[in-house]
């Protein structure tokens, strides 16, 4: 039907009867068609007015509502008025709301005037869905959930709750109820106090047990405020969950945990204990062998004794590698801060391993970056221990050539320093898959290793795990058939203490020095004649082995000797001329080597420094301005192929000893070197007879073996402590136990 059109001027006189400026107007005729509405009714249905003149108003209610609708507009026309809320349907689809009022005055023409309430409407429904959304978690938790006022009275309360006070009180407790009446009487006081800690805004949290039904239970409770629009707190809220359960595991994970404790401390004490009973006869094994080794003996009877040695030695370092390896798994490895010097290390790495390298007649190098500071902090023993598993390893696994060590400084942001230590061999490699397994514990790179070379498969795996302690990383890069270089890096600092001194070149140092040169090679004595020439060196060349050995005679002085060392076995002439210039600590060079590396080598035991070849006359220069500068000592020991002892010293420094110690082989071997020392020393054989023979005896040196029978060594020298008369004695402990609580154990002895 098409409705008429409506001017402005009636527009605007409709809109200024509307009870407020968000309503519509509607005009239903007798027929119920439309017959005119206000402009705002097409806002709120989205048509245009020629749109809505061409469709029957029917169309746009919702047809759920279609009958409701002409209810409503009957109702009118019998009574004069009616209202309700009818469903328009907006011309997007949208369902519109709107709160319509019905008015005929007794005429058939109703007068509608209708508000959109959509909004409200939407905002109802998701209120009470939320409302229905959160009474299902409360009512479905297991958890107690409660709501009190201010006077402890219940305001909600789900089904939880009901159900746990009922089966605690007997009581059914209901919004409205005190909850103070289906506490105990001896909680009463303390809820009271939590109540109002909540009430000040709060929020306590409080456990209690309780015995419900023949079974005992923990609640947790928590407490928290309800806070009103205006911040005022009008109540609290009531949190209690089962933590029955909970508090099981947490006391089984608190006996597992003193289980392992205790497992890890018999499993400490136990290797504590066999380090003992092992070390204690490996120790009088050495220790008597070391003394057979200074009587005289034939060559194949020293030989014998050096294979008992070197067999005694490896089972100590069988023990260690087991000892080290458990501590760190049981986290008890704790490293030194300490300044050393780095070159220091390294050097006495080599020391370590400097036979075992020439019976393979094996070189072996090593080079420090001149920026790494000559002291840092760290563990030099832990590092050294690095060191001599990597550079063991290789020489173990390398038939010829040489192993070269670097250490380089790596670039850092901060006052901390990083180094990178490299090992490289020139041995026969590893594949990838033996790689794979080079760190994990107890394994070799190849099942041959073991019956080959021996050893436990720790070395590595302790060594990664040192490393990691060091703050540093370690791997590996190998090709079968071309060496292999193991690397690892740790941070440091620089040590408090002087700096490396920096060698200025100063050739006026070299002139008037002396060489000798052993070389086969024209072009090479010719070369480093022309350099010694240039700088007054005075230089002489031979080219045998027995014409060096006629020149280094006591008559005959040198300042240097310079191998070449692209000779054949000019390692084995270097060895039997390091025997004729040891007392005079002539320093002894290699030039002319056969390595890549452009730098100069340090070695040890042989020689000062070893150079390249085809290196350049400045670091040549450098190298033997140093070694003058700092007149090494190093390779002039005074050690012999017998140790000798200082019978003076106890003539030198007189004192009475005492040597507490069970073990018999021990009991000889300590009493034996203290005699060779001039000391007539006493001995018992456990505690209670130290405390006898020092209560009769005045001794000034005790050495206490801890482990003894009847009173131990820390027992006996706490009660010695106990009397101010034996305070000034000396207490040196003895012990083969080498985990780091003993010690601390030991070194507490003298606090008693």
């Amino acid at each position: 039907m098409l409705v008429k059109n409506i001017s402005v001027q009636n527009a605007d006189t409709i809109e200024s009867n509307l009870p407020a400026e968000n309503w519509s107007q509607l005009v239903i005729a007798e027929n119920n068609e439309l017959v005119s509405f206000s402009p705002s009714f097409l806002n709120l249905i989205g048509y245009s007015e020629t749109e809505l003149a061409q469709i029957d108003i029917q169309q746009i209610v919702h047809p759920a509502d279609s009958v409701k609708w002409k209810n409503l507009l009957q109702q009118c026309r019998n009574v004069k008025k009616a209202d309700d809320t009818v469903r328009f349907i907006h011309r997007s689809g949208e369902i519109k709301f709107l709160k319509s009022l019905f008015s005929s005055n007794g005429s058939q023409t109703v007068k509608i005037f209708a508000e959109d309430i959509s909004d409200s409407i939407r905002l109802q429904k998701e209120l009470s869905l939320a409302r229905a959304n959160v009474s299902s978690v409360i009512e479905n938790t297991n958890d107690l959930i409660l709501s009190l006022d201010m006077n402890h009275v219940v305001t909600v309360i789900n089904t939880a709750g009901v159900n746990f006070y009922k089966l605690l009180s007997g009581k059914t407790l209901k919004p409205g109820d005190n909850y103070r009446t289906v506490i105990p009487a001896d909680e009463i006081s303390s809820w009271n106090d939590y109540h109002q800690q909540a009430m000040r805004g709060k929020k306590p949290v409080f456990i209690r047990n309780f015995e419900i039904a023949g079974k005992n239970i923990t609640i947790e409770f928590s407490l928290n405020p309800v806070y009103a629009d205006n911040q005022i707190i009008t109540g609290i809220s009531l949190f209690g969950r089962d933590i029955t359960q909970r508090t099981a595991y947490e006391k089984e994970l608190l006996n597992a945990r003193e289980i392992a404790e205790n497992a890890t401390a018999a499993k400490s004490q136990f290797l504590a204990t066999m380090s003992h009973e092992i070390r204690t006869p490996l120790n009088g094994i050495v220790g008597m062998l070391e003394l057979l080794r200074m009587t005289s003996l034939q060559d194949k009877q020293r030989e014998y004794v050096s294979t008992l040695q070197l067999s005694s030695e490896n089972m100590l370092n069988i023990i260690n590698d087991v000892l080290d390896f458990s501590k760190i798994e049981s986290d008890k490895m704790e490293l030194e801060n300490e300044p050393f010097e780095l070159r220091r290390v390294i050097e006495e790495t080599f020391d370590l391993l400097y036979y075992r390298a020439l019976g393979k007649k094996l070189e072996l190098f090593y080079n420090i970056d001149e920026t790494i500071p000559a002291f840092v902090m760290g563990d030099s023993m832990r590092l050294k221990q690095v060191l001599v598993n990597l550079v063991g390893n290789a020489i173990k696994f390398t038939e010829r050539g040489h192993i070269l060590m670097n250490a380089q400084l790596v670039p850092a942001k901060d006052d901390n320093l990083e180094i990178r230590f490299s090992v490289k061999d020139t041995g026969a490699g590893i594949s990838e898959e033996q790689r794979q397994r080079l760190f994990k514990s107890f394994q070799q790179a190849d099942v041959s290793t073991y019956r080959k070379y021996g050893g436990t498969g720790l070395g590595l795996t302790i060594s990664a795990k040192l490393v990691s302690l060091m703050g540093g990383v370690i791997d590996v890069e190998s090709t079968p058939g071309s060496g292999s270089e193991f690397y690892f890096t740790i941070k440091t600092k620089a040590a408090p203490v002087a700096a490396s001194r920096n060698l200025k070149t100063n050739l006026r140092i070299l002139r008037g020095k002396k060489a000798l040169i052993f070389s086969v090679s024209t072009d090479f004595d010719l070369h480093l004649s022309d350099l010694f020439n240039d700088w007054n060196i005075v230089h002489h060349t031979v080219s045998t082995l027995e014409s060096a050995k006629a020149e280094l005679t006591d008559t005959t002085f040198y300042d240097a000797l310079i191998l070449d060392a692209q000779m054949p076995d000019y390692l084995l002439f270097a060895e039997e001329l390091k025997e004729l210039i040891r007392q005079s600590g002539i320093p002894m060079f290699a030039f002319n080597a056969r390595f890549s590396s452009g730098d100069v080598i340090y070695g040890n035991k042989l020689f000062e420094a070893v150079l390249p070849a085809g290196v350049d006359a400045i670091k040549i220069s450098t190298v033997l301005i140093k070694s003058f500068i700092e007149s090494s000592q190093r390779y002039s020991t005074t050690e012999s192929e017998e140790p000798t002892f200082d019978t003076a010293l106890a003539t030198r420094f007189p004192l009475r000893v005492l040597i507490a110690e069970d073990n018999p082989v021990n009991q000889m071997l300590t009493v034996t070197v203290l005699e060779k020392l001039g000391y007539k020393p006493d001995v018992a054989e456990n505690g209670n007879k130290v405390l006898t023979q020092v209560a009769s005896t005045a001794y000034d040196l005790i050495f206490m073996d801890v482990q003894m029978p009847e009173k131990d060594g820390l027992e006996t020298t706490i009660e010695l402590r106990k009397s101010p008369a034996n305070s000034n004695i000396i207490i040196i402990a003895m012990t083969a136990f080498a985990m780091d609580d003993d010690k601390k154990k030991m070194c507490g002895c003298r606090n008693e």
